[in-house]
């Protein structure tokens, strides 16, 4: 590989299905999985592992649907679950904290997984990608290339590539 660095990518995860109510009417941020999203979450890991991603990094809203999706991913991509950095930012983040977010990336990491909500990480995808993009359903994984980025700090909008999208429900791209 004559000492090239792989391009950078970035993979944008909704979480999956969570439970209508939190336990015990607690807050938002407290909702679990559903046994179906976390069946979904599980089948989302195996297909990214049969693409054969490797994640440098997972990033993930600390709201328990979305620290559940991640901890799946990571499992069936044998990446350390205690690695999993959290981030509050990322609930309810806008298009613009998400996006400052992942320009502090340490440029180390070539491939990173932003695990969260919608609206934000839809309309960070849309904003990234200089294809079209849909929104993210449930377990919806978006997978950008970012062919001229030599480092995190210069992400900008159009500067990714549509790779892959994967939602679960349909074929996958």
């Amino acid at each position: 590989m004559n000492g090239e660095r792989p391009p950078r990518r970035v993979l944008i995860v909704r979480h999956a299905q969570a439970e209508r109510e939190p336990p015990g009417g607690g807050p938002d941020k407290e909702r679990p999985l559903s046994d179906h999203g976390e069946h979904e979450a599980r089948l989302a890991g195996g297909r990214l592992q049969a693409r054969g991603i490797i994640l440098d990094l997972i990033v993930s809203s600390p709201a328990t649907r979305a620290a559940g999706t991640a901890r799946l991913l990571a499992k069936r991509l044998r990446y350390d679950a205690e690695a999993i950095q959290y981030e509050l930012a990322i609930y309810n983040a806008s298009r613009t904290t998400l996006l400052e977010l992942l320009s502090d990336t340490d440029d180390g990491n070539s491939c990173v997984a932003l695990v969260g909500h919608n609206p934000g990480l839809s309309e960070l995808a849309a904003t990234l990608s200089a294809d079209p993009v849909a929104g993210l359903p449930t377990c919806g994984i978006i997978g950008l290339v970012l062919p001229q980025l030599q480092d995190w700090a210069s992400l900008r909008p159009n500067t990714g590539k549509l790779e892959f999208t994967d939602f679960g429900r349909t074929t996958p791209t």
